[in-house]
């Protein structure tokens, strides 16, 4: 199989056009004329807002980037984002660029043992984000399914996860890449907790509803593909690390945030542990 990296740089209020519009009817046209093909979507906005589509097919990748590049040129002329601000990666908008890729390594785990990781999780990127604006909001909204999901299926009950926060940092963040003062006080983590506290539980009570509602059919199938993960692996806890990683990647979510919303599942699951005492 042959990867094909593609990363468009298009400013981020604009994603929404530039999936529906542009990644989604791509992907369609491509699986026709291209069959089998998987693919794989990355959001970032880190350092420049960029989505990038990695295609893999048995195909020449060569082939596929010939077609594709004058509809990339078509798009962007066409419907360029608003904005053209060169950031100081010196990477403007409305620009893209191919790659060739191989497959890596990330803690002892292929790329090919996250094939249906990867492709379940650019399927709900693809789906949500045709219909709805990415923004803060949603993003932080999709990543609390997500990984209420991942620890969900690999403990026996949700309450395993009820661990110290330092236990939380160690294993779950590297914390070494974050600067001492963007480590929050407990105070802090508090207030942010009390801030989304009704969307935590809600969203804790939908992930833990057996059946999940018809409507979330998108968290059924990832639900199943987190229990096909953990099914596979002896070590759960490096398996649930990698997993969580695998997330952070796809969305764009970096070590700061991850640390921020990693904080808030500890509170909700203490404060979960608390209220059935309390029963």
């Amino acid at each position: 199989m042959q990867q094909l990296k593609i990363s468009i740089f298009y400013e981020r209020s604009k994603w929404k056009l530039l999936l529906s519009r542009y990644v989604d009817r791509t992907i369609k046209d491509l699986k026709s004329d291209f069959s089998p093909l998987n693919f794989y979507i990355f959001i970032s906005n880190h350092y420049s807002n960029c989505i990038t589509l990695v295609l893999e097919s048995e195909f020449n990748s060569r082939a596929i980037q010939q077609q594709i590049s004058p509809t990339i040129n078509d798009f962007l002329t066409r419907l360029p984002s608003t904005s053209r601000v060169t950031d100081f990666l010196n990477t403007p908008n409305n620009t893209y660029y191919f790659e060739i890729v191989n497959n890596k390594y990330i803690k002892g785990i292929t790329d090919d043992e996250f094939k249906n990781a990867r492709a379940c999780l650019s399927t709900i990127i693809l789906e949500r984000f045709c219909r709805e604006e990415v923004d803060d909001s949603s993003l932080f909204t999709l990543l609390i399914y997500l990984q209420l999901t991942v620890l969900k299926t690999s403990v026996q009950s949700t309450e395993e996860f009820v661990l110290d926060k330092e236990v939380w940092i160690k294993n779950y963040l590297d914390v070494s890449s974050l600067k001492f003062n963007d480590l929050l006080s407990e105070k802090e983590v508090k207030a942010l907790f009390l801030s989304n506290k009704s969307i935590l539980y809600e969203i804790y009570g939908q992930v833990n509803k057996n059946p999940i509602h018809r409507k979330l059919n998108w968290l059924t199938k990832w639900e199943e593909v987190c229990l096909d993960f953990f099914h596979a692996r002896r070590d759960i806890a490096d398996a649930r690390i990698a997993l969580l990683n695998l997330i952070n990647r796809h969305l764009g979510i970096s070590d700061f945030k991850f640390y921020i919303c990693l904080n808030m599942l500890q509170h909700l699951s203490k404060q979960i542990s608390v209220n059935k005492q309390r029963t």
